[in-house]
Protein backbone atom coordinates (compact mmCIF):
# COMPACT_ATOMS: atom_id res chain seq x y z
CA UNK A 1 0.00 0.00 0.00
CA UNK A 2 0.89 3.60 -1.34
CA UNK A 3 0.04 6.03 1.60
CA UNK A 4 0.43 10.03 0.30
CA UNK A 5 0.03 12.48 2.02
CA UNK A 6 -0.72 16.76 0.87
CA UNK A 7 0.73 18.90 3.62
CA UNK A 8 -1.37 22.14 4.26
CA UNK A 9 -0.93 24.83 6.16
CA UNK A 10 -3.08 28.06 7.17
CA UNK A 11 -2.13 30.85 5.26
CA UNK A 12 -2.79 34.64 6.95
CA UNK A 13 -5.82 34.58 4.84
CA UNK A 14 -6.98 31.13 6.51
CA UNK A 15 -6.71 29.81 2.95
CA UNK A 16 -5.35 26.07 3.14
CA UNK A 17 -1.77 26.12 0.87
CA UNK A 18 -0.21 23.24 0.65
CA UNK A 19 3.26 23.16 1.50
CA UNK A 20 4.21 19.61 0.43
CA UNK A 21 3.61 16.29 -0.09
CA UNK A 22 4.75 12.70 0.22
CA UNK A 23 4.54 9.16 -0.74
CA UNK A 24 5.11 6.20 1.50
CA UNK A 25 5.02 2.93 0.49
CA UNK A 26 4.90 -0.06 -2.40
CA UNK A 27 1.76 0.16 -4.05
CA UNK A 28 1.79 -3.99 -4.33
CA UNK A 29 -0.24 -3.67 -7.90
CA UNK A 30 2.67 -6.11 -9.10
CA UNK A 31 6.36 -7.29 -8.99
CA UNK A 32 8.58 -4.50 -8.23
CA UNK A 33 10.01 -3.22 -11.55
CA UNK A 34 6.82 -3.93 -13.29
CA UNK A 35 4.50 -1.70 -10.90
CA UNK A 36 2.60 0.99 -13.10
CA UNK A 37 0.49 2.57 -9.91
CA UNK A 38 4.43 2.73 -8.28
CA UNK A 39 5.61 4.33 -11.84
CA UNK A 40 3.08 6.93 -11.81
CA UNK A 41 3.33 7.98 -8.62
CA UNK A 42 7.19 8.26 -8.41
CA UNK A 43 6.56 10.28 -11.58
CA UNK A 44 4.66 12.81 -9.86
CA UNK A 45 6.68 13.37 -7.14
CA UNK A 46 9.60 13.81 -9.70
CA UNK A 47 7.60 16.54 -11.55
CA UNK A 48 6.93 17.79 -7.96
CA UNK A 49 9.97 18.31 -6.84
CA UNK A 50 11.71 19.01 -10.52
CA UNK A 51 8.73 22.42 -10.87
CA UNK A 52 9.47 23.28 -7.45
CA UNK A 53 12.78 23.10 -6.45
CA UNK A 54 14.74 22.98 -10.33
CA UNK A 55 12.46 25.36 -12.64
CA UNK A 56 10.73 27.58 -9.45
CA UNK A 57 13.83 27.31 -7.54
CA UNK A 58 12.57 27.55 -4.45
CA UNK A 59 14.40 25.65 -1.90
CA UNK A 60 12.76 22.47 -0.54
CA UNK A 61 13.42 19.74 2.34
CA UNK A 62 13.57 16.94 0.28
CA UNK A 63 14.05 13.24 2.08
CA UNK A 64 13.91 9.98 0.14
CA UNK A 65 14.58 6.35 0.71
CA UNK A 66 13.96 4.26 -2.18
CA UNK A 67 14.34 1.20 -0.62
CA UNK A 68 11.16 1.74 1.58
CA UNK A 69 9.84 3.65 -1.60
CA UNK A 70 9.46 6.89 1.11
CA UNK A 71 9.65 10.56 -0.54
CA UNK A 72 8.85 13.70 1.39
CA UNK A 73 8.92 17.39 -0.27
CA UNK A 74 8.00 20.37 1.76
CA UNK A 75 8.53 23.94 1.49
CA UNK A 76 7.66 26.95 3.76
CA UNK A 77 4.29 28.32 3.48
CA UNK A 78 5.96 31.88 2.30
CA UNK A 79 6.47 29.82 -1.04
CA UNK A 80 2.91 27.67 -0.99
CA UNK A 81 1.71 30.31 -3.60
CA UNK A 82 4.25 30.38 -5.79
CA UNK A 83 4.54 26.28 -5.83
CA UNK A 84 0.92 25.78 -5.99
CA UNK A 85 0.50 25.54 -10.09
CA UNK A 86 2.99 22.17 -9.46
CA UNK A 87 1.64 21.25 -6.15
CA UNK A 88 -2.16 21.42 -7.04
CA UNK A 89 -1.68 19.39 -10.17
CA UNK A 90 0.14 16.71 -8.32
CA UNK A 91 -2.00 16.28 -5.63
CA UNK A 92 -4.83 16.24 -7.66
CA UNK A 93 -3.26 13.23 -9.99
CA UNK A 94 -2.30 11.51 -6.80
CA UNK A 95 -5.53 11.44 -5.56
CA UNK A 96 -6.98 10.35 -8.95
CA UNK A 97 -4.77 7.20 -8.68
CA UNK A 98 -5.92 6.59 -5.04
CA UNK A 99 -9.17 6.75 -6.49
CA UNK A 100 -8.95 4.59 -9.21
CA UNK A 101 -6.45 2.20 -7.46
CA UNK A 102 -8.28 2.01 -3.85
CA UNK A 103 -6.74 -1.01 -2.70
CA UNK A 104 -2.91 0.19 -3.84
CA UNK A 105 -3.44 3.89 -2.40
CA UNK A 106 -4.13 5.59 -0.03
CA UNK A 107 -5.15 9.55 0.05
CA UNK A 108 -4.66 12.18 2.88
CA UNK A 109 -4.39 15.46 3.82
CA UNK A 110 -3.19 16.81 7.23
CA UNK A 111 -3.25 20.23 8.28
CA UNK A 112 0.03 21.44 10.13
CA UNK A 113 0.17 23.64 12.87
Amino acid sequence: MTYVEVLVQEGTNGEKKIVGISSVGHADYAESGKDVICAAISMAMHILENGVRRNLGIPCTIKTDHAKAEWDIEWDIKHADKASPFAEVVASSLLSIAEEYPDNVRFSEEVLM
